[in-house]
């Protein structure tokens, strides 16, 4: 297995109103980043690459989605 995916989900209501998808975005990479952060993940990976993707959904339709640039590891 290459990958390990860590993925989160920002639901609205099928009737919501004024939707801010860029601020969607954020909140969802920066969930996203503290979970890739914490030493649980880091443990678990094995000698997969990790992959970060957030998905923005209304109802039952996929608004966004969007995948996060890799980090760099440090030398």
């Amino acid at each position: 297995m290459l990958y390990s995916y860590i993925v989160e989900i920002k639901y609205l209501k099928r009737d919501a109103k004024d939707i801010d998808i860029a601020k969607m975005q954020n909140e969802a990479s920066e969930q996203l980043r503290r979970y890739a952060a914490d030493p649980k993940v880091g443990a678990s990976l094995g000698n997969t690459q990790l992959r970060l993707v957030g998905v923005i959904m209304k109802g039952w339709e996929v608004i966004d989605s969007f995948e996060l640039p890799q980090p760099k590891e440090e030398a």
